[in-house]
């Protein structure tokens, strides 16, 4: 099955084997592998001595709430800048954790930019922190990581930026003085498998979080210490999950780092434009703001419903995703993981075919 998807994604073999062993998470072995996997991680953007990358078990959501209700105190306010499904998210998390936080929502075609930041009429004062989406994956449109970053600190917001689906592909810096975290996960441009996330944390907001968070289990500076002092996870680690984000990591250098990986999306994404295009689909959202990560397509009224063509696909051994916004009628299709241009095209013949009534084969 090749799962053409924002993640869960395809695996290579390698990835998949390492899975196989079992693991005692107190043994000396698995400490070392989770410094590999530390180390790896770290190497990726190799984003200096002021940042810590803090483990933490379960989905992308997870770290995010961590994230959230680590850094943020009651008092501080969070603005929350979205244009689809997950920015808002990390409003709906902010807002029920507790604390003061104002959605601004923008147009799901829209990217986030300079020009945007600029027209925002808000009185910035008010806020402590700001959150968004790199790469929006509801639609696919990229948001402009350096220009809200570099708005954030002329208005002295500290960020917590999502970027879960472009960790490891895009480039993108912890550098400028306004951030205060940055999120990714295993599944997406790394090639590992769900279950473990991951946060660069400015240290000076981690240490500034010392016994503030109101959870114990989503509490990022416990999480880090422990793992300091003891070379262990506070709690039971997904160790088979470690195991092949481990190996995904291994390979992941080895290929030659973020430029290949980004080369092959970028090739998985044009050949992917040329061939709906040649279907005769219409993107969701203009090329200038779309991201190499997942494309979106209309679905209209010549064509079948998509559970009738997720079906069809899925006996040819190819998973596509819905559209993630309910109020519009579009289906999704990833340009990472373990997949290559051929695949694309492979997926495009048998798009053709369960596309329309007249048209399947």
């Amino acid at each position: 099955m090749k799962l053409f998807t924002p993640g869960p994604l395809s695996t290579s073999q390698k990835t998949k084997e390492a899975m196989l062993s079992d693991w005692a998470s107190r043994d000396a072995s698995f400490e070392r592998l989770t410094l590999s996997v530390i180390e790896q991680l770290s190497d990726i953007y190799r984003f200096g001595q002021t940042t810590e990358c803090v483990l933490l078990q379960g989905p992308s959501s997870y770290a995010i709430e961590a994230t959230i209700r680590t850094l943020v105190r009651k008092h501080e306010r969070i603005l929350c800048l979205s244009n689809g499904v997950y920015g808002d998210r990390m409003y709906q998390i902010a807002e029920q954790s507790g604390y003061g936080a104002d959605l601004v929502a923008l147009p799901y075609h829209q990217a986030i930019t300079e020009e945007i930041t600029a027209t925002l009429e808000i009185d910035l004062a008010q806020y402590d922190f700001l959150t968004f989406v790199h790469c929006e994956t509801s639609t696919g449109v990229l948001n402009d990581f350096e220009a809200i970053c570099a708005f954030a600190a002329r208005n002295r917001l500290r960020v917590i930026a999502d970027a879960v689906s472009t960790f490891g592909a895009l480039e993108f810096s912890s550098q400028n003085e306004s951030v205060a975290a940055i999120v990714g996960s295993a599944n997406k441009c790394l090639e590992g498998v769900p279950g473990v996330t991951f946060v660069f944390v400015n240290r000076d907001q981690l240490v500034r979080a010392e016994k503030k968070c109101d959870s114990v289990s989503f509490d990022l500076h416990s999480q880090w210490t422990y793992m300091n002092e003891n070379r262990q996870w506070r709690f039971t680690p997904p160790t088979q999950v470690v195991a092949a984000l481990n190996t995904a990591l291994e390979q992941y250098h080895s290929e030659g780092g973020r430029s290949r990986r980004l080369a092959r999306y970028e090739s998985n994404y044009q050949t992917l434009i040329a061939e709906m295009d040649a279907l005769g689909l219409q993107p969701l959202v203009e090329r200038v703001v779309q991201a190499p990560i997942i494309v979106s397509y209309i679905l209209d009224e010549n064509h079948r419903q998509f559970s009738e063509i997720y079906r069809d696909l899925k006996q040819r051994g190819r998973i596509i995703y819905p559209g993630a916004i309910k109020s519009l009628n579009y289906f999704r299709i990833g340009c990472i993981g373990r997949i290559q241009p051929d695949d694309i095209r492979s997926l495009a013949v048998c798009l053709k075919g369960a596309l329309s009534p007249t048209q399947r084969n």
